[in-house]
């Protein structure tokens, strides 16, 4: 039996759903400053619901071969503050795509950079892509400053929910700055 996905940062830990995270999840999913900056407009409660079924089914995220991981990143104390997403892009070149959201009370704490670190660090040194993208509203500046923070330049503008801007680093230039060497992001289990 596979052992569940887990990426710890030292404050963070990033692990597959469990039914308990709903109170958490529906309150990020509904949040205003949240899906301010997001695709996907606020949740019914039904939507959160399926929505959390599906993930907690979902089991070990698929990473190597499949289209995308998403994990729950948690406190210590286990409670969910934010999620956070892999996506494989295309397998030629190995291409991926880094996305994350914290909950607002935990904003300002260095959180974001942290998951953002461990998904790069994740997907140059274990899945061995060779770019990894990240998005986000250009209204939305403390993500672009992750992504800058990170070593990712702005390479592009995307349709999307409103015109979002995209952010690249490639494994060459990842391997040679390694901004997030502070960060573990090997998996772990339990």
């Amino acid at each position: 039996m596979a052992r569940p996905m887990r990426l710890n940062t030292g404050r963070l830990l990033l692990s597959p759903y469990t039914p308990e995270d709903y109170p958490a999840l529906r309150a990020l999913h509904t949040d205003p400053s949240v899906t301010a900056y997001i695709s996907w407009p606020p949740d019914t409660p039904e939507q959160t619901r399926a929505l959390l079924d599906r993930r907690c089914a979902q089991g070990e995220p698929p990473v190597q071969g499949g289209t995308a991981m998403t994990l729950a990143v948690r406190l210590p104390s286990g409670l969910l503050i934010g999620e956070a997403q892999l996506r494989r892009r295309t397998p030629e070149p190995a291409t991926g795509t880094i996305g994350y959201v914290i909950a607002p009370e935990c904003a300002g704490l260095g959180y974001a950079t942290e998951v953002a670190g461990a998904l790069l660090r994740f997907g140059f040194e274990s899945l061995h892509l060779e770019r990894i993208t990240g998005e986000c509203d250009p209204a939305n500046s403390a993500s672009r400053r992750v992504l800058e923070k990170l070593g990712m330049r702005r390479v592009d503008h995307v349709r999307g929910h409103e015109q979002d801007v995209v952010y690249a680093i490639e494994a060459g230039r990842y391997e040679t700055s390694n901004p997030t060497r502070r960060w573990s992001a090997g998996p772990t289990s339990t």
